[in-house]
C-alpha cells in the first residue's frame, strides 16, 4: 500500500466525489495555509505566489462561500485581504499578546478570531464579542 500526502486539489475532489456518490450535503473547508519567511522558497513558495496557488485551485473546484482560509502567518492573510477581499479568513493565534495588538499588526480586523485553547479566558471571549 503507498501511502502519501494529498495535495490540495485531489483532497478537494475526493471530497467532492465523496459527497456526490453518497447524496450527502456540502461540505464546508477549513483550510489552512502554512508558512513561514523561514520557509519561503525552501519549504512553500513566496507568501503571494503560495496564496495565489491555494485560492486559484479552491477557486477552480469551489464556490467560495463554503471556504475559510486560517493561517498563523500574518503575510498569508495580509495577502488574501488586500487580494481576494471575498475569502473569509481566521488569524491563528497562539501568543499571549491582546486581541488588540494582535489585529494591529495584523493590520485588518478578520472574521475569525482563532486563539489555542489555554489562551481562551472569559475576560479574552467577552473582548471577542465586543469587535
Amino acid at each position: 500500500m503507498v501511502i502519501y500526502k494529498p495535495l490540495l486539489g485531489e483532497m478537494i475532489r475526493q471530497v467532492e466525489e465523496y459527497i456526490l456518490q453518497k447524496d450527502l450535503s456540502p461540505v464546508n473547508y477549513n483550510i489552512e495555509i502554512k508558512s513561514t519567511p523561514e520557509g519561503d522558497n525552501i519549504y512553500h513558495p513566496e507568501v503571494d505566489k503560495f496564496c495565489e496557488l491555494v485560492y486559484n485551485e479552491i477557486k477552480s473546484q469551489l464556490p467560495m462561500e463554503r471556504v475559510n482560509i486560517q493561517s498563523f502567518d500574518f503575510r498569508a492573510l495580509r495577502y488574501m485581504h488586500n487580494h481576494h477581499p471575498e475569502v473569509v479568513l481566521s488569524v491563528l493565534i497562539e501568543n499571549v499578546k491582546s486581541v488588540d495588538k494582535n489585529i494591529e499588526e495584523l493590520g485588518f480586523q478578520p472574521q475569525i478570531y482563532s486563539c489555542y485553547y489555554k489562551l481562551l479566558t472569559p475576560e479574552l471571549l467577552s473582548r471577542l464579542h465586543q469587535i
